[in-house]
């Protein structure tokens, strides 16, 4: 289980700090990625939230390889974030490789939660 929660955390460490610097910076690449995923583009301040919870997610999980308690909370709330991408990517029709990506997110956020409440 320890192999599988590091793995599933090296993947949400690796994707969501490139998205957290994508969100503070305004990258556009990034921004355009996520509108082309949830057909919005959010307004600046929600940018600023998104990629600080981002951070703040990141650290939880690097802080849950010593207290798991942190890797639960912010896996919990990547599976929340991804869990909504996925239900907006579905409700627009989309299918194929457009899925893949978050709902790769969203599996390793659920095998974080899991194995790392498992103790």
């Amino acid at each position: 289980m320890r192999v599988a929660a590091a793995i599933a955390s090296a993947v949400l460490i690796l994707e969501l700090i490139l998205s957290a610097i994508a969100m503070l910076s305004g990258m556009e690449a990034g921004l355009a990625r996520f509108a082309e995923l949830t057909r919005a583009t959010p307004p600046r301040w929600l940018q600023l939230t998104l990629g600080t919870l981002d951070v703040a997610g990141v650290a939880g999980i690097i802080a849950g390889f010593w207290q798991p308690g942190w890797a639960v909370a912010a896996a919990a709330y990547f599976a929340l974030f991804t869990g909504v991408v996925l239900y907006l990517q579905l409700t627009h029709g989309d299918r194929g490789g457009s899925l893949f990506a978050y709902g790769l997110f969203f599996a390793c956020a659920v095998v974080v939660v899991v194995t790392r409440a498992a103790g």
